[in-house]
């Protein structure tokens, strides 16, 4: 089987796989099935056979069903080799001062939990954290075998070892933070949180991603491009990279400022830069922090200043009432910006916000605006303290994690009936387009929707809607 083929082989063993756990979800969660159990089974057959023709199984594939797996806690592992970092800069010019006139690939530093896969005789044997110094990391292998894109089978027989980072997509994160009680700040967290639980099970509904970076085992391949090659042969999905060959400043610079996070799926806080030739990247050795073969660019994160003027309260289908900071609009990236979800109650109390406080702003790692400090402090802004939804009273509750939460009691309250609405809304009833449950929650949340005859009148909250995150106009017209 050539190289190409054996791509190709790779990308419809992938399709499949995405196929068929659409039709899983629809058919077992939805009870909406979208195709035949003819057509689901020959998908189902073309995928064991080209499984069987590779090699190679994918741990999302749907023959793979991986059972549950609980553990009372983590094995500490120690690693062949150091898990050592990459020096850092904020300057493009150390880029071009590292790269010289030598060879080099330039690719995301994405930002979730750092693994190392360990396979033997064809197999995944382990799964590693980077753990302490890394130097001794977690056994993770039972989460990890519940990942959508991770080899469970590869046809190499000898053994090597490689590293990646384990990873949640935005999209997926914004979903699955909807859904918990204690909803993460951000994918790194809920990522590195997901890989170290305990419950296989449970870590198999966050829809965690691997992506690899670097073939740690010295199979005399001498190239970095070619080991992502080799990487990619055998099923592993590779962190996306490109070849600068011998370029001058002004080439470098340009080709990082193509690297444009806001037009990728996945988190990332910097690009990293490594020398294309393996044995040179070694022969420079390393420090006790660092491996001189690479630098890691990480962004500024530029600020904007602007005035606070208050808070929103939105209250969601668990209880829970997320925390929102409103500002005057400030331009940032070419698009204005003017609210910051602030992840607890005691990030607000840390503020001491008052209305007209003199605030810094800034997009956390290009992507998400955050709040970065209030340079007037004058902490005469009171939390109102009733729910957005439908009234009553708010609670504290310190959650597992040791923060604390605004929460409403009211079992009453329209916020935890989503799921009534989402069903008046569906095709099958009254057809309504663009509200979905997310969607939705949103609205109840916000108190726009408190009953069936509020779906037909948000015409009045047309301006609060238009501004809404994952809202605008168009969004509105589909309404």
């Amino acid at each position: 089987m050539g190289a190409k083929e054996h791509k190709a082989n790779i990308k419809r063993m992938k399709e499949l796989t995405a196929k068929i756990r659409e039709a899983d979800t629809a058919y077992y969660r939805d009870d909406k099935p979208i195709m035949t159990d003819r057509d689901y089974d020959a998908l189902t057959d073309e995928l064991k056979s080209l499984e069987q023709n590779t090699g190679l199984t994918l741990s999302g594939s749907p023959t793979q069903r991986v059972p549950g797996e609980i553990l009372e806690e983590l094995t500490p592992v120690r690693h062949t080799r150091p898990m050592l970092s990459a020096d850092k800069t904020k300057s493009v010019d150390d880029l071009v001062r590292f790269a010289g006139t030598r060879d080099v690939v330039l690719s995301w530093k994405l930002d979730g939990l750092t693994l190392v896969l360990r396979y033997d005789n064809g197999g995944l044997q382990q799964a590693i954290t980077r753990g302490r110094e890394g130097i001794i990391g977690e056994d993770v292998t039972h989460t990890v075998r519940t990942f959508l894109n991770v080899p469970l089978t590869v046809p190499v027989r000898e053994p090597f070892e490689i590293r990646g980072e384990g990873v949640i997509s935005w999209a997926n994160f914004k979903k699955i933070n909807l859904s918990l009680e204690e909803p993460y700040s951000h994918p790194r967290n809920l990522a590195a949180g997901s890989v170290r639980k305990l419950d296989a099970a449970e870590a198999g509904k966050r829809f965690l991603e691997f992506f690899a970076f670097d073939l740690v085992t010295d199979l005399k391949i001498q190239t970095k491009c070619w080991q992502m090659d080799f990487m990619e042969t055998n099923g592993f999905s590779v962190v996306p990279h490109v070849k600068l060959s011998r370029m001058d400043a002004a080439s470098i610079k340009a080709a990082v400022e193509q690297m444009d996070s806001k037009h990728y799926g996945y988190p990332v806080d910097g690009l990293i830069m490594e020398y294309d030739d393996v044995s040179y990247g070694k022969s420079l050795g390393a420090t006790g922090h660092h491996e001189n073969r690479l630098i890691a660019l990480k962004w500024q994160d530029e600020l904007f200043e602007t005035r606070f003027l208050g808070i929103e309260l939105a209250t969601t289908r668990t209880g829970m009432v997320s925390i929102t900071g409103l500002f005057e609009p400030v331009e940032i990236d070419g698009t204005a910006v003017s609210r910051a979800y602030l992840h607890n109650l005691d990030i607000f109390d840390e503020f001491q916000f008052g209305v007209g406080d003199r605030i810094q702003v800034y997009k956390a790692n290009m992507i998400i605006p955050q709040i970065a400090r209030n340079d007037t402090q004058s902490n005469t802004f009171t939390l109102p303290m009733v729910c957005p939804c439908c009234g009553e009273p708010l609670a504290v509750r310190t959650t597992s994690g040791g923060t604390r939460q605004l929460f409403c009691e009211n079992p009453h309250c329209t916020a935890k009936l989503v799921q009534k609405f989402d069903h008046f809304c569906e095709k099958t009833r009254m057809d309504i387009e663009g509200l979905s449950a997310t969607t939705l929650e949103k609205f109840i949340g916000h108190g726009w929707i408190r009953n069936f005859g509020d779906l037909y009148d948000l015409e009045q909250y047309r301006e609060e809607i238009v501004s809404t995150e994952g809202f605008g106009e168009k969004s509105f017209e589909r309404l």
